[in-house]
């Protein structure tokens, strides 16, 4: 199972970095990335199919990976010279994004998609939002090897799991200091798929963050402005990376050394969950070091997590 799983989380990644590439307005660079994308998503149906095939939900999640295949070939029409992110101006695109949202929502109990405009962009964000719901639940679902109260393995490895443990166990901290509501700890799980892992930080649809050690990327996904702008601090100030606002409010992407700064990345993703309400009561987040208090004691008693394997 964890061969499709892995595909899908990076068939997301692909088509959320068309749709950022189709907002810049960098053609050649969208249309690539739809020349890659389309064909290997055609495949992936099948695919993800024959091995879940035994299960109730094949047909499923057969349908939806079609769908998404084809909301993905109707962006790729808009994907012009004169402009990569162009209207797609087809009743039958949101009439497809209605249908892969309502099934997405029948196999896994969640909306995927947004429906923001009928841009190429607009389109292909809920095409990968969508992917991403469907490759969570066949994750929780299959056989994925768990890592840690809260972390599953699709495909090993050594960096990954480590970033994944560190942030489940920060995550414990802040539990019991009670810096959560119970719907946002309920939701808190993470992937890891290789050296790029995906976490799910809060109940809001959409509320993840998606990390790409290979390339030492960090985007955390969320539309909360007061948020956006405590994440870029922190991870700017503590993880010592480089930051900037996602277009349209979607959130902040930060690169730098990430590998190296590990555990300060996974300090501050395990503050983001119910940053809101904390912010709401009027606790606002430390002009100083994350690392507190309970992240000085979880790096006392957690230094074979930090130690390379």
């Amino acid at each position: 199972m964890s061969d499709a799983v892995a595909k899908l989380f990076d068939m997301e990644a692909k088509i959320r970095e068309l749709a950022t590439e189709a907002q810049l307005g960098n053609y050649r660079k969208a249309e690539e990335l739809y020349s890659s994308a389309s064909p290997d998503l055609y495949r992936l149906a099948d695919e993800t199919y024959n091995e879940v095939r035994n299960t109730p939900f094949a047909d499923e999640v057969y349908d939806i990976i079609s769908t998404s295949y084809t909301l993905l070939e109707q962006a790729g029409a808009g994907i012009t010279e004169e402009n990569p992110n162009s209207r797609v101006a087809l009743p039958s695109v949101r009439e497809n994004l209605d249908k892969l949202d309502k099934m997405v929502y029948n196999l896994t109990g969640e909306h995927c998609a947004y429906k923001v405009s009928d841009t190429v962009a607009s389109i292909a964000n809920d095409v990968a939002s969508c992917l991403h719901r469907t490759a969570e639940f066949l994750s929780s679902v299959m056989s994925a090897r768990p890592v840690s109260g809260a972390c599953f393995a699709v495909k090993r490895d050594a960096d990954g799991e480590k970033l994944c443990k560190l942030w489940d166990m920060l995550t414990e901290e802040d539990e019991n200091r009670r810096d959560y509501i119970l719907e946002d700890r309920r939701a808190q799980v993470g992937w890891v798929v290789g050296k790029k892992v995906y976490l799910r930080v809060g109940s809001s649809k959409g509320h993840r963050t998606y990390i790409d050690l290979d390339k030492g990327i960090v985007q955390y996904y969320d539309d909360d402005i007061l948020v956006n702008k405590a994440v870029k601090k922190l991870m700017e100030d503590d993880a010592k990376l480089s930051c900037e606002y996602m277009p349209n409010n979607e959130g902040v992407t930060c690169r730098g050394d990430v590998k190296d700064r590990m555990a300060e990345v996974a300090s501050v993703l395990s503050r983001v969950t119910s940053m809101d309400v904390r912010f709401d009561r009027g606790l606002r987040f430390s002009k100083g070091k994350v690392y507190d208090e309970a992240f000085q004691r979880f790096i006392k008693n957690k230094k074979d997590v930090l130690s390379d394997p």
